[in-house]
């Protein structure tokens, strides 16, 4: 969209060349832009292109009948379904525009059919935990996220048994019990973690549910921290 100056421009361009192809080499464009501009201002007309009038699509008619069964189909339906639902609230245009203007509303649904909230960590919600082997010796390490805490001990073996007494060591020189415990895949953790996936599972593996009463103050919906295995902390945002 050029401006009244670069119209001016065009303008004075021509006067002192004469030409329009020279014109335009001046200012940036063709040679029949500069011609349109130059006889514009000699009738006396204004200086810029006329607003283009407003136009109407023939799918104008019925775009609120194909967002009510787009919505209602949760996006699934077809343009071939909506062709006579169209023709009979009043649509005279072809099924190809049906087709874009369809595809357009059901672009538009599934942006807004699902709302994404940023995930809002909180602090002493997770516990990290994992196994290091070093000069003969199994490090074991736990770290409360965005907590600025570490918990740190040395092990000779990585067992089962022993993962779950430093975690239950660490619970209790925290005080509490985190709601999630992450780590990698351990295959001492694996069988726990296919038993307590969460408090919605009536299936607890009985040494986890031995040591959180024992051990730790867990609530009683929850005998103890959900163990999730992935390849790193959890995604940045939850579905809603």
């Amino acid at each position: 969209m050029k401006t009244t100056r670069d119209y001016l421009n065009i303008i004075d361009a021509y006067h002192e060349t004469g030409s329009y192809r020279a014109a335009g080499r001046l200012c940036g464009v063709t040679h029949k832009t500069g011609r349109r501009v130059v006889e514009r201002h000699r009738a006396g007309g204004p200086w810029t292109r006329r607003p283009r009038l407003p136009t109407t699509r023939s799918t104008d008619l019925v775009l609120a009948v194909l967002a009510k069964r787009v919505k209602d189909t949760d996006g699934r339906i077809s343009a071939k379904r909506l062709l006579p639902v169209a023709r009979a609230a009043g649509y005279a245009g072809s099924a190809r525009n049906l087709r874009r203007a369809l595809a357009k509303i059901k672009a538009d649904h599934r942006q807004k059919r699902r709302l994404y909230r940023p995930w809002v960590p909180t602090p002493g919600q997770h516990l990290v935990i994992d196994w290091t082997p070093e000069a003969g010796m199994n490090i074991f390490s736990a770290e409360l996220a965005w907590s600025r805490y570490r918990f740190v001990r040395f092990a000779a073996n990585q067992a089962r048994e022993t993962t779950l007494t430093l975690l239950a060591e660490c619970f209790e020189e925290l005080g509490a019990v985190p709601a999630v415990v992450l780590s990698d895949r351990m295959s001492c953790l694996k069988q726990a973690w296919h038993r307590c996936l969460g408090p919605d599972r009536a299936h607890r593996d009985p040494k986890l549910r031995s040591t959180a009463r024992d051990r730790g103050p867990a609530t009683s919906s929850l005998a103890w921290p959900a163990l999730v295995h992935r390849r790193g902390l959890p995604l940045p945002w939850h579905r809603q």
